[in-house]
């Protein structure tokens, strides 16, 4: 079959609309990802394509605000402070642990990756519930305001986290990517770091090592 014939969408009774690839074998890995202000559910599926052989299970879920110009966000772009977040992450996980209890894919630990505010949002969400997303990814994102009250030293200790960032970023400016890598430290986590000269996007050689990342030791 070919991958479109795998990929569907549904939507739960939450109302939180996913997009998703399907694979027969329940204990495959699982990869959620989180796009960006003013993305879709589309916008993060060409990194799926390094994790077809053999296939993952591939979520990817459409923001929950509609903003001005198009497309979906997580919450308003005002709204910076990690307690901005936590109502969006729950409402999240909430909806992904539901999703998988649906179609019987058993819950290993999730792998994820967020770019620009979905990588905000995915940060969250790995320091809420360390013991699920065990292995992230924040593409040229940030840490919100206000973290240091949530991690206390030890939490991240069993976490992996790959920061990939752009030294000419002119939307989100490359500094967020130093405070990432100091904040998840100060949980104990293990931080990979891969800088490019860039803007808003993900290096050629960040993408290669993004896929190295997740598919050593899944």
């Amino acid at each position: 079959m070919t991958e479109e014939k795998h990929t569907k969408l549904f939507t739960g009774q939450d109302g939180i609309t996913w997009k998703y690839s399907s694979n027969p074998e329940t204990d495959r890995p699982i990869l959620v990802l989180f796009h960006g202000w003013s993305g879709d559910e589309n916008s993060m599926w060409v990194f799926s394509k390094k994790f077809n052989t053999p296939p993952w299970h591939i979520f990817s879920p459409r923001g929950i605000l509609e903003t001005e110009s198009g497309g979906f966000g997580w919450t308003d772009l005002r709204e910076n402070h990690f307690s901005n977040f936590i109502h969006v992450a729950e409402t999240i996980h909430n909806s992904l642990q539901a999703l998988l209890k649906q179609f019987n894919i058993i819950q290993t630990p999730i792998h994820a990756m967020g770019f620009s505010q979905g990588g905000a949002l995915l940060l969250v969400l790995s320091i809420l519930y360390p013991a699920t997303y065990t292995k992230a990814a924040c593409l040229s994102g940030y840490m919100p305001q206000g973290s240091k009250t949530f991690i206390a030293p030890g939490l991240l200790s069993q976490n992996s986290y790959y920061i990939a960032h752009g030294t000419n970023d002119q939307i989100v400016p490359f500094s967020h990517s130093l405070q990432i890598q100091e904040k998840l430290k100060a949980g104990d986590a293990s931080v990979q770091f891969c800088q490019a000269d860039v803007g808003h996007k993900v290096d050629a050689a960040c993408f290669r090592d993004l896929g190295e990342f997740f598919l050593a030791s899944n």
